[in-house]
């Protein structure tokens, strides 16, 4: 193999990794959002700490997913995104539930016993999630598009390929 047929090859695979970029980093995001709260929790014996936990494994699941992809051309994989999708899904859940929590529960102190139960604390825990709910959606309906293949990554792949195929 030459290596101008190495480099297109390398073009095309990064193109292809490149496809998850905006979601790789915000799983990043997440993962340590998520780390931090179940630190936190251990730290005040919060009886809670499943709930980060188990984000923290579907987030691992995830990260294996996008491993996979960087050495693997098929698109059934990129189709299925079944880890990403799950994960991105409970992250919002967990978050409009945890929103719900900060403003209409008294259960506050028993989900969050590491935080004075201030409106200020309330309120910088509210935008954070309100972030959170924002990025976990936009991540879904990315998810959504890379498996319809409507992507713009997807279309630069299909240029890419006619433009090589064409030389």
């Amino acid at each position: 193999m030459t290596n101008q047929e190495q480099q297109k090859k390398m073009a095309e695979k990064n193109f292809r990794f490149n496809r998850f970029l905006f979601l790789r980093y915000v799983l990043a995001v997440f993962f340590f959002a998520n780390l931090y709260w179940l630190l936190a929790a251990i730290a005040s014996n919060a009886l809670l700490l499943i709930l980060p936990l188990s984000l923290l494994v579907l987030a691992i699941l995830a990260i294996g997913e996008y491993v996979r992809l960087y050495g693997n051309h098929s698109e059934q994989i990129a189709e299925n995104l079944r880890w990403t999708r799950l994960f991105y899904l409970c992250q919002l859940t967990m978050n409009l539930l945890l929103y719900v929590v900060c403003f209409f529960s008294p259960l506050f102190s028993f989900v969050f016993p590491f935080l004075d139960n201030t409106l200020v604390n309330r309120g910088a825990l509210a935008l954070w999630l309100g972030v959170g709910l924002a990025l976990a959606a936009l991540c879904l309906q990315r998810v959504n598009k890379i498996r319809r293949k409507k992507d713009t990554y997807y279309g630069y792949i299909k240029e890419y390929k006619k433009l090589i195929e064409g030389k």
